[in-house]
């Protein structure tokens, strides 16, 4: 696609997550780091944010991926972000990560004091 404009060659997504990596239990009131691996498109995609809703102990979480550029290259990248999980009470998490049509990746964290 071409374009005079670098605007219109600029979009945001969602990224279907690959897989999560992080310790299976935890200690409360620490920051602990989720390591998530995503997909995106093409070689403009790039990580943008992580899209975060919470219910009780379950969180869901979605990567948003930008994508800046009019010739892009077709391969589909894995990138790497981290998610910042600190637990503020002792008890089993369910962390769900993913959007689209793939199937959510869930990691579950048992936090104890």
């Amino acid at each position: 696609m071409a374009c005079n404009d670098a605007d219109n060659c600029k979009r945001e997504e969602m990224a279907p997550v690959v897989s999560v990596m992080a310790d299976d239990t935890v200690k409360v009131n620490t920051t602990h780091q989720v390591n998530i691996r995503f997909q995106v498109n093409n070689g403009c995609g790039s990580f943008k944010r992580l899209k975060e809703g919470k219910t009780g102990n379950k969180i869901h979480i979605e990567v948003e991926a930008l994508y800046k550029g009019c010739m892009c290259t077709m391969n589909l990248p894995i990138l790497n972000t981290d998610y910042e999980f600190t637990p503020k009470t002792v008890g089993t998490y369910v962390l769900k990560f993913g959007s689209g049509p793939t199937p959510d990746v869930v990691k579950q964290i048992e936090v104890i004091p």
